[in-house]
């Protein structure tokens, strides 16, 4: 329920009390044993930091949540590649391209296959891969 009132709060674009909500729901989640969902939180929490310019707190957070997914449901997994594309997106800001464009060439064939050339999601991909390499 209050993962749901942390949701709300990003669709209102008011990521400083989505980070707080999600906060506290990962204090309860750290103890459980539902690492999926704590990969979930961690990723809700780190694109909030990257939407309020946390860039150090966001890579932190969203590689945590990306190296969960990956152990639990392997590279290939779309929720796995939305976290690299995240994480990408947050390299390229701090000017990091090195770390960025493997995460999104690993985000661009997930998503291919998952929802094909002509998807909104590759075309995101390979707008941020443009924009890292300028």
């Amino acid at each position: 329920m209050v993962a749901n009132m942390g949701r709300l709060h990003i669709q209102a674009s008011n990521f400083n009390c989505a980070v707080t909500t999600f906060l506290d729901v990962i204090k309860h989640q750290q103890k459980s044993e539902d690492k999926l969902q704590l990969s979930t939180t961690l990723h809700n929490i780190g694109s909030c930091y990257l939407e309020i310019g946390d860039i150090r707190n966001a890579i932190l957070l969203l590689k945590d949540a990306s190296d969960i997914g990956k152990a639990i449901l392997g590279y290939g997994n779309i929720a796995v590649a939305d976290t690299m594309y995240t994480l990408a997106r947050a390299y390229s800001v701090s000017s990091n391209a090195d770390d960025s464009i493997p995460l999104l060439q690993n985000a661009l064939k997930v998503r291919m296959n998952t929802y094909g050339l002509d998807s909104i999601q590759v075309l995101h991909t390979l707008h941020a891969m443009g924009d890292t390499l300028i």
